[in-house]
């Protein structure tokens, strides 16, 4: 299956000289970028031609702030199954098990197989982003819980 795709390699790590030579032996030269590290200012530029988002994180994540900045901009989001980006993206984007490869190659084409999606998911996760961690309801979420805290320390006292 020849499918028309570019992808934009963002970061450093130990695998980037591997993953540089498959894509070399693989001849995908013309279509595989590897940008390596980028400060912010230049991230944005990168990502402008962008409509998808992979971040295939193995664990470690707190809060998936990087997801929901790309939520916004209506990007596709195909994330690792992990407990802090499924609680980002919900039902706004496309998941697979951490370090499946082929699960994630699977995911990687049916974006490019079904162009419908770039749309739909990019709705999708523009109205997640801005609905559930809009400035207002992640305010009223704090109050809620400071509300509760207090609370519940107020009955302990008595």
């Amino acid at each position: 299956m020849n499918l028309p795709f570019h992808l934009k390699v963002i970061g450093d790590g130990p695998e980037r000289r591997a993953l540089e030579e498959q894509t070399r032996f693989l001849n995908l030269t013309d279509r595989v970028d590897f940008l390596g590290y980028l400060p912010v200012a230049d991230l944005k530029r990168a990502l402008a031609d962008v409509v998808a988002i992979v971040a295939p994180s193995l664990s470690g994540e707190v809060f998936g702030l990087a997801l929901l900045e790309q939520m916004k901009e209506g990007r596709i989001l195909i994330v690792s199954n992990i407990a802090p980006f499924d609680e980002v993206i919900g039902n706004a984007g496309m998941k697979f098990s951490p370090g499946d490869s082929s699960a994630l190659a699977q995911r990687m084409m049916q974006v490019v197989a079904n162009p419908s999606l770039i749309e739909t998911l990019g709705v999708r996760a523009r109205m997640r982003a801005t609905e559930t961690f809009g400035l207002e309801e992640m305010t009223q979420g704090h109050l809620a819980l400071y509300h509760a805290r207090v609370e519940k320390a107020h009955n302990c006292a008595h």
